[in-house]
């Protein structure tokens, strides 16, 4: 494969999670991104308004971070139970964040894409994205009760 064929293979994995990265903050007004472009894109979900600036910045309570790890684990089992369509990892610690009011700080719970296979393309992502989305609507009419 040599150099260039191993620099042809990362630049394909860094396109695909561009790619990824616009089309679920485009699609999916809950989500944000919360880490640096690189072959993998780590994000997360919010019951009702993104707030990852306020929420890496230290602003958000303690409680606000559980809620929003558990709504986040919460989604991870709906869509874990169909990994044999689409495979997203997730982890209870991305990284620690400060809690206003607390001198704890907090675990971030991420959900990630990565797409390791050579054979993965940009025509694919919108796949990937409608998974989350039809899975996001369901799971969000599920709290609602509906």
């Amino acid at each position: 494969m040599g150099m260039e064929g191993y620099q042809t293979l990362l630049a394909n994995y860094i396109e695909v999670n561009l790619a990824f990265r616009r089309q679920l903050q485009e699609r999916l007004p809950n989500a944000s991104v919360t880490n640096s472009p690189s072959p993998i894109t780590t994000f997360r979900f919010y019951p009702k308004t993104v707030c990852w600036l306020e929420e890496r910045e230290g602003l958000l309570t303690k409680d606000e971070i559980v809620e929003i790890n558990e709504f986040n684990s919460r989604f991870a089992e709906v869509i874990g139970e169909k990994r044999e369509t689409v495979y997203f990892g997730n982890t209870s610690k991305q990284r620690l964040v400060e809690a206003k009011g607390s001198d704890e700080r907090m675990p971030v719970y991420a959900h990630k894409f990565f797409s390791i296979s050579p054979y993965t393309t940009i025509d694919q992502v919108e796949g990937y994205v409608d998974f989350l989305v039809e899975n996001m609507g369901a799971f969000k009419q599920e709290l609602a009760g509906v």
